[in-house]
């Protein structure tokens, strides 16, 4: 099927969760998508079961013409970080995300991939931080004893990713919106949440529709995983998607 130049520019906004355990299944769904989708998601499940099987998902998946977004959440003292980071800075990797912890741990998460990229002479991968989970909403952070309310504590790891050098965030969708009013192009928004019609990944509280996430935030990467995955005319669903983002979409 080929794309308009504008869906051909949303499809760069889309990255497909492999939300499976099964490697040959995650792979099957990017040869099947990857015309409608610019990068796919690599949760912690995946990304272990391939480790065990022997499978270099994150090569298969660039065979295919997807690029990875390891979406391993990794949080450890600088000196771990630090060689996470030059460990996931591969060829293939787009981008990958920890926690918004301390300031030395992000400096050292976005040193190991600067100095490994170079190593390997490839584009450094983005460095994403992690500010709340889609799944969480304010009364869960008041149980941890948080002071700050949902949007709130987003709004202050926002702050200490731009103080901590990381290259964006992970925030949900209805979010991103507002946080680029305040912070403009010094972050990229990499948004989870997102649903098409009842359709959306279970357990998530943040959620909202494609078009109104790319009509609020120009510079959001839209996470779509259960909206897309679970349709049986899976392919028909993520052109859907390009079409009701396409045309709010602008080229960098």
């Amino acid at each position: 099927m080929n794309l308009t130049p504008q869906e051909k520019l949303a499809r760069e906004r889309v990255c497909i969760a492999l939300d499976t355990d099964s490697v040959d299944q995650a792979l099957e769904w990017s040869r099947r998508l990857s015309p409608y989708a610019g990068s796919f998601k690599i949760g912690k499940t995946l990304h272990a079961i391939a480790g065990l099987e022997g499978r270099n998902i994150i090569g298969e998946i660039a065979q295919v013409g997807g690029s990875s977004f390891l979406d391993l959440k990794a949080k450890d003292t600088p000196d771990q970080i630090y060689s996470f980071s030059k460990t996931v800075s591969v060829p293939g990797v787009y981008m990958w995300n920890i926690h918004i912890h301390d300031k030395k741990m992000c400096e050292a998460a976005v040193r190991g991939a600067h100095e490994q990229s170079q190593k390997l002479g490839i584009e450094r991968p983005l460095v994403i931080g992690v500010t709340e989970l889609t799944s969480t909403e304010t009364s869960d952070l008041e149980t941890l004893g948080n002071i700050l309310t949902y949007d709130e504590s987003v709004l202050n790891k926002a702050e200490l990713a731009i103080e901590y050098g990381l290259d964006g965030i992970v925030c949900p969708a209805s979010k991103a919106g507002g946080l680029e009013k305040i912070f403009g192009d010094r972050l990229s928004y990499v948004t989870p949440g997102i649903k098409m019609g009842d359709i959306a990944n279970v357990g998530q509280k943040q959620l909202y529709e494609p078009s109104d996430a790319v009509k609020d935030c120009s510079k959001s990467i839209l996470i779509m995983g259960t909206a897309i995955t679970s349709v049986p005319a899976m392919e028909q669903q993520a052109h859907r998607a390009l079409k009701e983002i396409a045309p709010y979409v602008k080229a960098a």
